[in-house]
């Protein structure tokens, strides 16, 4: 929903809107065109947040602009178009004579047609720029959403407005490896996982969201049901109306405030609606785990039977995680109600595919609508869709493809930007294409000022303030008409201490800091690197491309690398470097094992003195090799009474003396007490 003034309101009904172009071509020139310039009925904006006739979870759709230019005097028709830059406005001249301008996207020109003096200029919002492969992607899983996101806008050149939204922490295990898949599909998936929807908003970042279906919930109203043919009449909701005495007693209801109408759109202008017969009610979802066999697919299920949203085909989606997810959406949906429908109504440029709307069909009639798709032309009526499938369709709810408007591949390769770049690049195109303010000023005791800058003529009727006074700086996007009960969520204060979304500067100097993902390098800042340095200037740690280097320095856990070179001491009472087990006896592995501090006589069996009991294995003591057999050219023995191997011992000894073919020939020693003193055989 976009916020207008009072005033604004109150005039849409008239209908009387000016248009603006602020059009900037491939080479920087920039052209600011108005309704002289455009042809009548030559404009019209498609937008959704759900896929056509279904309701769906997830959807990343790219919203298309038509613009037809009227190019009588042919100075338009020598601009080259390709790939411009289109930002739209919809004025609105008040009754002061000023006119109040909103903003209704960015827009890149896709394609352009030539018929005589008229130019049709096809263009795409932001989000068809996430229509790269994901292959080159640099995120390492398992990942947050929020990092699988700020990932993928980065490489795409796209700016994210917030890195803070419902579920940007849950934790995804598994990297899609789909053969071509895109950034804007892989979006779609990660949006899947918490319930939410991508779109790209008027200022052509990137927001993640959802219908704010409190308002259906708080807005609920007695149902005064029918005249049926019961006596008592049966139909609708009950209520204690009370008694006389005490007068207080009895039902209760809450018809809100004012401010709560800002929240949704009452459409009544209407000029057609079709509208389904009842409300859908969400009752259950039913996943399905992404596997290599579909066959044996697990599929879970979360609620009752009824309006059922069926999701399948998500990689993310595991039969480890699919159970907890169909919770996390059942829990979220489950109980939603609207009605499904199609209206064509007066053109209200504030209202926004996703938002939340109340259609009256005559003063007894109104129905709770999500807006799912919309097309606004200032010239004719605004069509709105409140999409969802029937009931009784038991079909996939999610179609392979989220796409409203297909957008062509780009054959040029597109340059990428680094983040500091790419922010630059955004706040240079807002701040060539601005609007204006109002300023309130309120007059304090002494003289002092406290000023405010809003984006509406009244203070009251504004969403976006900037506040300033003695003890700061404060913004907010949703500024409630009190300060009081105002969120301001940037600023900063005479302290210093700031609050801000993202930042993007050249350096940082600081003492300390704390935050939960520190992520170095990528594609457009290249490798990474993270160094440590002692208090004389010494780097004691390196982390790069290469890999960890650690000058000194204790390690505890698991240690786990691919490759790498260690020097130095490593202490360690555990662990497994490759593939010798690290004991507190010393190293082993299959079939042999190598002692760091004991005897072979801690091993010793008077009746068996050559096997510790392991048989075939291979033992290095700190003073002697226990092996099953020995094979050389040369063998040299020399025993010594009293000697710590052979002390007290009696045994024999086959010593291999000819090998033919498969058969070998054994020589027997005996040895008593550590003597020779027989040759068996």
């Amino acid at each position: 929903m976009i916020n207008v003034s009072k005033e604004f309101k109150e005039k849409i009904k008239y209908g009387r809107f000016l248009l603006y172009l602020t059009i900037t071509l491939a080479d920087g020139t920039v052209l600011n065109l108005d309704d002289s310039n455009i042809w009548e009925g030559g404009f019209k904006i498609d937008e959704g947040v759900t896929e056509s006739g279904a309701f769906t979870i997830g959807s990343c759709i790219i919203n298309k602009m038509t613009v037809v230019l009227y190019d009588e005097d042919e100075k338009l028709s020598r601009r080259v178009f390709d790939r411009a830059q289109v930002i739209p406005y919809i004025g609105m001249e008040l009754d002061d004579g000023s006119i109040e301008k909103i903003q209704k996207g960015v827009y890149e020109v896709d394609s352009t047609s030539y018929d005589g003096d008229l130019i049709t200029l096809e263009c795409l919002d932001n989000m068809h720029k996430l229509d790269k492969e994901y292959a080159g992607v640099t995120t390492t899983y398992p990942a947050t959403i929020q990092t699988i996101v700020n990932d993928l806008c980065r490489y795409c050149g796209v700016v994210l407005q917030s890195a803070r939204f419902d579920g940007y922490n849950v934790k995804l295990t598994k990297r899609p490896i789909n053969s071509g898949i895109t950034c804007r599909q892989v979006l779609s998936y990660a949006m899947q996982m918490i319930c939410k929807f991508a779109k790209c908003d008027a200022n052509g970042q990137l927001i993640v969201d959802w219908f704010d279906q409190q308002v259906f919930e708080q807005n609920t109203l007695l149902d005064g049901g029918i005249f049926d043919d019961d006596s008592p009449y049966s139909s609708g909701d009950e209520a204690d109306g009370g008694t006389f005495s005490p007068w207080n007693t009895g039902y209760e209801h809450n018809s809100g405030r004012f401010e709560d109408m800002d929240a949704f759109h009452h459409i009544y202008t209407l000029d057609t609606l079709d509208v389904a017969v009842e409300d859908v009610i969400i009752s259950g979802v039913q996943v399905t785990a992404e596997t290599e066999n579909t066959e044996n697919a697990d599929t879970l299920f979360y609620g009752e039977e009824g309006y059922v949203l069926k999701i399948s085909g998500n990689p993310f989606i595991t039969k480890e995680n699919a159970a907890n997810f169909a919770e996390y959406l059942g829990k979220k949906l489950i109980g939603l109600i609207f009605r499904p429908l199609d209206a064509s109504a007066l053109p209200n440029p504030t209202v926004e595919a996703g938002d939340i709307a109340y259609i009256s069909d005559g003063p007894s009639k109104s129905y709770s609508a999500l807006v799912t798709n919309l097309s606004f032309d200032p010239d004719d009526n605004m069509s709105i869709s409140c999409d969802a499938e029937s009931p009784k369709k038991t079909e996939s709810q999610r179609p392979t493809e989220l796409e409203q408007t297909l957008a062509k591949m780009r054959k040029e390769t597109e340059n990428t930007l680094s983040n500091y770049d790419l922010i630059v690049q955004q706040m240079s195109q807002l701040a060539a294409n601005t609007l204006g303010f109002h300023e309130t000023k309120i007059i304090q005791d002494g003289g002092s000022v406290i000023v405010y800058r809003h984006d509406k003529p009244k203070l009251s009727e504004s969403k976006i303030v900037y506040k300033s006074g003695i003890d700061g700086f404060f913004v907010t996007r949703n500024y409630t008409g009190k300060d009081s009960t105002t969120v301001w969520k940037a600023g900063f204060d005479s302290n210093g201490n700031a609050a801000l979304n993202i930042l993007s500067v050249i350096g940082i100097h600081w003492d300390w800091a704390y935050g939960g993902t520190l992520s170095l390098g990528g594609v457009g800042n290249g490798n990474g690197v993270l160094k440590v340095f002692d208090a004389k200037g010494n780097v004691v740690g390196l982390w790069d491309k290469d890999g960890l280097i650690a000058k000194a320095g204790k390690f505890s856990g698991d240690i786990t690398g691919a490759s790498g070179t260690f020097s130095g001491k490593l202490n360690s009472k555990a662990g497994n470097i490759a593939g010798w087990e690290i004991t507190e006896e010393g190293l082993s592995t299959d079939k042999m094992k190598i002692y760091s501090n004991k005897s072979i006589n801690d091993d010793y069996d008077p009746d068996n003195p050559f096997d510790d009991g392991s048989n075939d294995y291979t033992h290095i003591y700190r003073d002697a090799v226990s092996t099953n057999e020995v094979s050389a050219q040369k063998f040299s023995f020399a025993a010594h009474r009293g000697s710590t191997y052979y002390k007290e011992r009696t045994a024999n000894i086959n010593i291999v003396t000819d090998i033919n073919g498969s058969t070998a020939t054994y020589t027997t020693l005996r040895f008593v007490d550590g003597i020779l003193v027989s040759k068996l055989s």
